[in-house]
């Protein structure tokens, strides 16, 4: 069963409400036929199975975030260009297969982040204080480094192009 709160735009690409809807979000709706044919790429390279991905605003710095508990990654569609947009979605799409390979999972027990078997507990700290140094301590994190490695070479492969140069500033 979908909430009330989402479209469904495929059978794994969802969008809020907010961003199918709203005044200022019609880039949703602009990117729409692009995006699903771009996501079923990403699904069939990676494997993904069981999962989800939510396009809806993300509010502070963030461009995207994976769930592991729920297999859900939510991408800000709010780019200066749908190259970027994409970026976003490959980026949490290779986050979501770590998740189903077993190697990044939520510890409910730890309240941490578990990579490859070892919790990772200061993770909350560096989004909440978020600088350019916890951001840098942030993607120094494995499954980031992990992302960060394969990232650029698998979005060539899928969509013939250079990735584009994201802002590593702090969005505020």
């Amino acid at each position: 069963m979908i909430p009330r709160h989402l479209v469904q735009l495929a059978p794994t690409l969802f969008a809020t409400q907010a961003a199918w809807y709203g005044k200022k979000n019609h880039f949703v709706r602009k990117i729409h036929s692009r995006i699903l044919r771009d996501v079923e790429r990403v699904n069939a390279e990676l494997g993904l199975k069981d999962h989800m991905f939510v396009l809806r605003p993300i509010p502070g710095a963030a461009f995207g975030l994976t769930f592991p508990t729920i297999k859900t990654a939510y991408i800000d569609a709010r780019r200066k260009s749908y190259r970027e947009v994409l970026s976003t979605l490959l980026h949490e799409g290779l986050h979501l297969q770590q998740v189903q390979h077993g190697r990044l999972k939520w510890s409910s027990v730890k309240f941490s982040l578990v990579w490859d078997g070892k919790s990772h507990h200061n993770v909350a700290e560096y989004k909440s204080e978020l600088t350019e140094e916890t951001l840098m301590q942030y993607r120094a994190l494995p499954w980031e480094t992990d992302v960060t490695s394969r990232h650029d070479n698998l979005y060539r492969k899928l969509f013939k192009k250079n990735p584009p140069m994201l802002n590593d500033k702090v969005r505020r």
